[in-house]
């Protein structure tokens, strides 16, 4: 299986309160969506805040997200 690299646009990122996001991951195919809430805001400024974030930093926050 060919690893493909992970891309900002695979996440969405709702705030739901005070320093509180919801975090939805979808699979390249579409067809798998896994969502977490997320009070790391320092991952959030690494990720949703950065003209490009790393692939290490977009790793972390998919294995948040994924139960």
């Amino acid at each position: 299986m060919k690893n493909s690299r992970l891309s900002i646009s695979d996440f969405d990122l709702n705030r739901v309160g005070y320093g509180q996001y919801a975090i939805t991951y979808r699979t390249p195919s579409g067809r798998v969506k896994t969502c977490s809430h997320m009070t790391n805001s320092s991952l959030i400024d690494d990720t949703f805040n950065s003209d490009e974030p790393k692939q290490c930093d977009l790793k972390r926050l998919r294995s948040l997200t994924s139960y």
